[in-house]
């Protein structure tokens, strides 16, 4: 269809097969060119329109890439010569020019409804929530269309982690443009039973408020302390004190549940030990009648406590060889302490005896001592509380002593009484007298052993002696022989004869088995030759046989010694020297046992094996550690240690092996995990949260938090680094989190390293004795709102010097106090 000119009311074209002409720039369309239920090059404009052209689509779509209208020859095409609407759709249309060609779009605003969807709650789960979005336009109007994610439009999202209202943003694409928002909220995640890990069902009183510390867990995810309140009652005197658990306002989680633990007694701390007043022995005498002085003991706050000390058991007889006693100390506080004991020292002396019967001793012959007196009956009591008979044994002082017949039933020895108990008890002395009668004469018939081989080699008793004329008469062996004996002492008168004729017996000689080799021409035998010798009587040396035969007497060896040492892979020697000729012999020593790891009698115990993050390196565990019971072994000394598969994600094997005293093997696994944008790891006291999951070196975290209690006192600097490593793989901190540090009340120090660019919302919120912070990074670009909020009034932000206007404004945003100084 050809234009040239005129008024025309409508067109409709229907048929992509017709192409419409305008060849004049006077045409004027009144109504519109209706296109309906095709699109395509149908317009051909081939001359410069003087009147808007109003194309209507009917019954179709926008499309991308589809052309309206095409240019003619010479012709350059302007989108205000066209005006676009639909007849049947409730959007608003725009047009462009792509390539010389009419190009209709539609408009993402008021007319286009997006809704999301899911129609359930929503709930924090500590990840990036996304629920899916649908697009219309026409909603509830003849027949709905429903836009393409991916080819209509694209959704993005804000604020889509935290509890709060969340935003889904969708961005028209292709034939569509715009953005229109919708919101949503993400509901906190209701815990009804969370678990206190670290938590105690005991502590001990101190005198002060008695706050436990835990980490509250939600399954195998930690709860964030600054998602929850913590407050105590009844959490100071002995008994049972209750934690309250409340959530934080506006926070992930709604969270209210107790705990209660139990405030137990103090053991009190013994300063100074009381001390015991000595006591003598006395066998019905308890520890009760010891007196106890003195002593000191400290209380909880290191103040001296009242209370009473007693013996542990007063029923204890105490006795000499006996020094340390318990003693006990009960407070006079009972309600916040415990009784406690310790050890002091009671000096004993021995008790005195008294012999109340005397003792009486058996009559001895002149020429006796008093040892051959035999002391009998005599009785000794100890008259302490009550009287007690003490046993024990009577002996004289000096049994050496040869009393004459003059001192018979006379004169008095001393005899000394030794108690049974001589531990607890002292000795005795009383004085005895002794019967003595006269000496009788020697025996007219004597039988010596075979060793007296003269007369006088025969020793007579007192002062009795042989007559000179028969001393030297010689004894045969197993013969006798007549002598005379005479006593020559001053006191004759003891005896009833001075001259006695004895007949005297020698016992016959009796053969040693001992051969002997000290006669000519005899040898004796050698560890390996045989010998000669003779024997002789074994009491007076006689020789009784010669020529007798012995033969070699083989070798006599030593304990040996350790020549080497076994190990634990090759045996040792052993090597024995004859202690006689000094000849050697070797023998093997077994290798050393080992100790199988791999068995449960070895108590071995592994630890450190921490799971990994892929950087297309091997990894190794830098913290393991190998124990055997309570003993650390030694890397190659003890075991050594290979890995399998851990290099790839997946599970990595460790295998350690036994080495030297340790034998076997143990595998262990751990995972290698590709990092992940958005999961949360913990490195010693503080959590990191990845925001660049390479793990290049240049990978990137925020710092979440710490494990720390918000009102722990050792938490009072904090110093965010450069990097850190998380599985080792190193990675830039370069944000810190919403919410990461709020409330810790114990703040007072916060260095932010060189890598943060961007501090969250509320990141130090209510912080109120946070009284400096030095950012280091000349990379900050962002500070969420209330970051600072309640911090101290006065707090000091140093930055650097060719970034303070700029920081000054960045930390105004975070609602530090009007008061606060910049450096």
């Amino acid at each position: 269809m050809i234009l040239n000119g005129g008024d025309i009311y409508r067109i409709i074209l229907a048929d992509k097969t017709i192409k419409l002409y305008f060849n004049n720039s006077d045409i004027k369309i009144n109504e519109g060119i209706y296109l309906y239920g095709a699109y395509g090059e149908e317009i051909i404009i081939n001359a410069e329109p003087h009147n808007v052209i109003p194309i209507v689509l009917d019954g179709i779509s926008v499309q991308q890439g589809a052309a309206y209208a095409v240019a003619g020859a010479g012709i350059a095409l302007k989108s205000d010569w066209f005006n676009v609407s639909s007849n049947d759709s409730i959007i608003d249309l725009s047009t462009s020019i792509e390539d010389n060609k009419l190009r209709i779009g539609a408009l993402l605003n008021d007319k286009v409804y997006v809704e999301l969807d899911e129609n359930k709650n929503i709930t924090y789960s500590g990840s990036e929530l996304k629920p899916s979005v649908n697009v219309y336009y026409n909603r509830n109007y003849m027949s709905s269309v429903q836009l393409k994610e991916g080819s209509d439009y694209n959704v993005t999202y804000s604020d889509n982690i935290n509890a709060g209202t969340a935003t889904a943003i969708v961005t028209g694409i292709g034939a569509y443009s715009g953005t229109k928002n919708v919101t949503f909220t993400i509901e906190p995640k209701k815990i009804s039973s969370p678990t206190f890990d670290g938590f105690k069902s005991e502590y001990t009183y101190t005198g002060q408020k008695v706050e436990p510390e835990f980490t509250l867990m939600d399954g195998d995810t930690v709860i964030p302390s600054n998602e929850y309140e913590v407050s105590y009652s009844d959490n100071t005197e002995v008994g049972t004190a209750t934690i309250t658990i409340t959530d934080a306002t506006d926070g992930n989680y709604d969270i209210n549940c107790k705990a209660e633990f139990d405030i137990v007694k103090a053991d009190p701390v013994i300063n100074e030990l009381p001390v015991a007043d000595p006591i003598s022995y006395d066998p019905h005498k308890t520890l009760n009648e010891a007196s106890i002085s003195g002593g000191a003991v400290i209380g909880v706050s290191g103040e001296n406590i009242t209370g009473t000390w007693s013996w542990a058991d007063d029923s204890v007889v105490p006795s000499v060889d006996v020094t340390d006693y318990d003693v006990i100390f009960t407070p006079d506080d009972q309600k916040h302490y415990n009784s406690v004991r310790g050890t002091i020292q009671l000096n004993v002396s021995k008790a005195d005896v008294e012999v109340v019967e005397l003792p009486a001793a058996s009559g001895i012959t002149y020429g006796d001592n008093l040892a051959k007196a035999v002391i009998s009956g005599g009785r000794v009591s100890f008259d302490g509380i009550d009287q007690v008979e003490i046993p024990g044994t009577f002996a004289w002082k000096d049994e050496s002593i040869k009393p004459f017949v003059s001192d018979s039933d006379k004169t008095l020895y001393t005899v000394v009484f030794t108690p049974a108990d001589s531990v607890n008890y002292n000795t005795a002395e009383i004085e005895i007298t002794v019967n003595v009668s006269k000496a009788a004469m020697p025996n007219l018939l004597l039988s010596v052993d075979n060793t007296h081989k003269t007369v006088g080699s025969i020793a007579l008793p007192g002062d009795w002696t042989w007559l000179d004329a028969d001393a030297k008469t010689a004894i045969k062996a197993g013969g006798s022989v007549m002598a005379t004996a005479v006593y020559v002492g001053d006191d004759k008168e003891n005896y009833d004869s001075t001259e006695l004729k004895i007949t005297i017996y020698r016992a016959a000689c009796s053969e040693g088995k001992t051969v002997k080799y000290t006669l000519k021409g005899e040898k004796a035998p050698t560890c390996t030759k045989s010998g000669t010798g003779h024997t002789e009587c074994s009491i007076c040396g006689d020789v009784m046989s010669t020529g007798v035969y012995v033969k070699e007497l083989g070798h006599k060896w030593n304990s040996g010694r350790v020549t080497r040492k076994p190990t634990y892979t090759a045996t040792g020697v052993k090597t024995f020297t004859c202690t006689v000729c000094k000849a050697a012999k070797t023998a093997s020593i077994a290798k050393l046992a080992t100790t199988d790891i791999s068995k449960k009698t070895s108590k071995i115990t592994v630890s450190g094996i921490e799971n990994k993050i892929y950087n297309g390196k091997v990894h190794t565990q830098k913290s393991l550690v190998v124990k055997a019971g309570a003993k650390t072994l030694r890397l190659n000394k003890d075991y050594t240690v290979t890995y399998s598969k851990n290099k790839a994600v997946g599970k990595a094997s460790v295998i350690i092996r036994g080495k030297n005293a340790y034998s076997g093997k143990i595998t262990k696994t751990f995972t290698i995990v590709k990092a992940a944008k958005g999961k949360t790891y913990t490195v010693g006291k503080f959590r990191y949260t990845i925001t660049g999951a390479k793990a290049d070196g240049t990978g990137t975290v925020a710092i979440a938090g710490t494990t720390y209690s918000r009102s722990d006192k050792k938490f009072a600097s904090l110093t965010i680094a450069d990097t850190v490593v998380i599985g080792d793989v190193r990675f830039k901190i370069t944000s810190v989190s919403a919410n990461a540090f709020s409330r810790y009340t114990a703040l007072k120090n916060v260095t932010i390293g060189n890598n943060v660019t961007s501090i969250g919302a509320n990141a130090f919120l209510s912080c109120k004795n946070l009284k400096k912070m030095t950012i280091k990074s000349a990379k900050l670009r962002s500070v969420g709102a209330k970051a600072f909020s309640g911090t101290y009034s006065k707090i000091t932000f140093a930055v650097p010097r060719n970034k303070a206007t700029a920081y000054k404004k960045l930390i105004k945003k975070g609602s530090p106090s009007a008061k606060a100084i910049y450096k």
